[in-house]
Order: structure tokens, then C-alpha cells, then sequence
């Protein structure tokens, strides 16, 4: 069984902790991966020289009304197909 150590206060967790249990932004995600490359480099000589390409952050207009969505596809899917299996149609 795997045990993971008790965090100490000099010592934050690694970014894979971090995001265990939320959904982060395009650039956070970035950053993590980012983290993760740096921190795990010496394991990994195929990256020698080589970085995550910065990109740019997408801005989100402060006018858009954000909506309900479901984090996973699948429940998108069915909630559409309950919602057109629900209309009317016409014979």
C-alpha cells in the first residue's frame, strides 16, 4: 500500500497533489506541467534542452456569462439526448 508523507511547512506539495481534486485553467495547467517536467528532468534525458512552449493566456471578455457544463463528456452527451428525447416533435 502506497503512503504518502505528511506535508511539512517548509515543503510544499508537488503540483500533481495540488490539482488532484479541482480543474484548472489552460495556463495553470501549463504551469504544472511545466513544474512536473523541471522537477522530474533527470529521469527524463529525451527532454534534455528542451521546454514546454510558452503560449499565451486566452482572456475571457468580462461581458460572457459562463453556463452550467458538465465536467465529463459523456454526461453532456446523455443530459442532450434526455433533453431531445423530452421535446415534442412533429408527426
Amino acid at each position: 500500500m502506497s503512503r504518502i508523507a505528511p506535508e511539512t511547512p517548509q515543503r510544499r506539495p508537488p503540483a500533481q497533489l495540488r490539482f488532484t481534486a479541482t480543474v484548472g485553467t489552460l495556463k495553470e495547467i501549463r504551469e504544472m506541467a511545466t513544474e512536473m517536467l523541471e522537477a522530474q528532468r533527470q529521469w527524463l534525458p529525451e527532454f534534455t534542452g528542451r521546454a514546454i512552449r510558452p503560449t499565451p493566456t486566452i482572456g475571457i471578455p468580462p461581458d460572457v456569462v459562463a453556463v452550467e457544463v458538465p465536467l465529463d463528456p459523456a454526461l453532456a452527451i446523455h443530459q442532450r439526448f434526455g433533453t431531445l428525447v423530452a421535446q415534442r416533435t412533429d408527426s
